[in-house]
C-alpha cells in the first residue's frame, strides 16, 4: 500500500453486470478499510441489494444500453444518458470527490463525463483484454487507465497501468471438508462448478443439464451450480430428476470457498471470472459469450494460453461437446500437483493503491 494520506472521498461509477460491479465493490472495500470515503453511482440493476448488504453508499442512475435497432431506441438512449449526466453532475458537485473511477459499461459513462467537465481527476478500469466501447470513448478524456491484462496495452499504448482485475482471491488456508459439508457435498469426489455469469446463462445451463446423464455413465462426480435467480428452480428439479449429487444456488457471495473445493469449472469468459480462475489455478471449460464484441474470446485465450482452459465456441456448444471437454479436462488435471490456496495480495489492493497514488498526485 502507498503512503497513507489524509482521508479522501472517491466516487466509483459502475454498470449493471457482475463484471463491472464486483471489481468496483472490491476496490471500495479496500479504500474504506484504509480510512477513505466511497460512494457508488451508475446502473446497479440486480446488484443494488449487494451494494446495500456491503453497507456502501449507492446512488443509482437510470441508464439504458445502446442497441441502435430503431430511431426510438436511439432517442431513449440519448435521453437517459443526458438525464443521467445531469444527475451525476449534481451528485459530484454535492459530494466533491477527490477522484472519480469508472469501471466500464454504459452505466459508468455519465458520471465519468460529469467528472471530466468539473475537472475532477478521473481514472478508469478496463476489465477485458480488448477494451469495451466505454473505455474506447473515455480514454480520450481521462488521465489514467488501469488494465487487467498486459495484452490490453496493445490497444491502449498510453496512460495505462497494469493492476489486474479485482475479484475473489485465495484467502486460505481452507477447510475443504467443512466447506463441502456446508454445501451438502462429499469430500474426495470430482467436483464440477457450473457458472453462467451473474445473471445465469440459459444456454450453458441447458446444454450442461442435457450432458448430466451421459457424463454419469462415464465418471463419478458432483456439481456446484450457480444457476442465477431466473433458472434456479428449473435447474434444481433437473438434478433431482437425474439423482445427481448437486448443490444448486442462485448466487453465492463467497466464491473463493467454492473455487477451492472445485476441480473444474464451466463458465463464460468474463474478465473477472477468467482472472479468478487464473488466480485459483482452476481448470476451465470456457464458452465465450458471442455477443460481447469479441471481448470474451480474447479473455478466454489468456487462460487457454496458460494451459488452464478448453475453449468451446457457442456455435459448437452441445451436450456431446461438454461431455468430451469434461473428460479431457479431468485426464489432463489428474497429473497436476495440488493448488496453492495461500493468501496473497490481489488486484483489488493493487488498484486501490494505484487510485490513492493517482489522487494524491492530482491534489499536490
Amino acid at each position: 500500500m502507498s503512503e497513507q494520506r489524509d482521508k479522501m472521498t472517491f466516487a466509483l461509477a459502475v454498470s449493471g453486470s457482475g463484471g463491472h460491479i464486483i471489481p468496483a465493490v472490491k476496490v471500495a472495500e479496500e479504500l474504506i478499510a484504509w480510512g477513505h470515503s466511497v460512494v457508488l453511482t451508475g446502473d446497479f440493476r440486480s446488484f443494488a441489494s449487494l451494494i446495500e448488504r456491503k453497507g456502501l453508499q449507492g446512488f443509482p442512475l437510470d441508464v439504458c444500453g445502446y442497441s441502435g435497432r430503431s430511431p426510438l431506441s436511439v432517442i431513449k438512449f440519448l435521453y437517459k444518458m443526458l438525464k443521467s449526466f445531469f444527475h451525476a453532475f449534481h451528485l459530484l458537485r454535492s459530494r466533491r470527490p477527490d477522484c472519480v473511477i469508472g469501471f466500464g459499461g454504459y452505466g459508468s459513462v455519465p458520471a465519468v463525463l460529469a467528472a471530466v467537465v468539473q475537472h475532477i481527476p478521473t481514472l478508469i478500469h478496463e476489465q477485458n483484454v480488448y477494451p469495451g466501447k466505454a473505455t474506447r470513448l473515455l480514454r480520450h478524456f481521462v488521465q489514467k487507465i488501469a488494465v487487467s491484462f498486459q495484452e490490453t496495452q496493445r490497444y491502449i499504448p498510453s496512460k495505462t497501468v497494469l493492476t489486474g482485475c479485482p475479484g475473489h482471491t485465495p484467502q486460505g488456508p481452507y477447510d475443504t471438508k467443512q466447506i463441502l459439508d456446508g454445501l451438502g457435498l462429499k469430500e474426495g469426489l470430482y467436483t464440477i462448478l457450473v457458472l453462467g455469469g451473474s445473471q445465469g446463462s440459459q444456454r450453458i445451463n441447458n446444454c450442461w443439464l442435457q450432458s448430466v446423464p451421459f457424463l454419469l455413465q462415464r465418471m463419478d462426480y458432483q456439481v456446484i451450480h450457480i444457476a442465477g435467480e431466473a433458472n434456479y428452480s428449473q435447474v434444481l428439479s433437473e438434478y433431482r430428476r437425474w439423482k445427481v449429487s448437486a448443490c444448486v444456488l442462485p448466487f453465492y457471495e463467497h466464491m473463493d470457498q467454492i473455487y477451492c473445493v472445485s476441480q473444474a469449472v464451466i463458465a463464460r469468459a468474463g474478465a473477472a471470472s477468467v482472472t479468478e480462475f487464473l488466480s485459483f489455478q482452476l481448470p476451465a471449460i470456457l464458452v465465450p459469450y458471442p455477443y460481447a464484441g469479441g471481448h470474451q474470446m480474447e479473455n478466454a485465450k489468456v487462460l487457454r494460453d496458460a494451459g488452464l482452459a478448453t475453449v468451446v465456441e457457442e456455435k459448437q456448444l452441445s451436450k456431446e461437446a461438454l461431455v468430451t471437454a469434461v473428460e479431457t479436462l479431468r485426464r489432463s488435471t489428474q497429473t497436476r500437483g495440488a493448488r496453492d490456496f495461500s493468501a496473497r495480495p490481489g488486484a483489488g489492493e493493487k488498484l486501490a493503491d494505484e487510485i490513492l497514488q493517482f489522487a494524491g498526485k492530482s491534489l499536490d
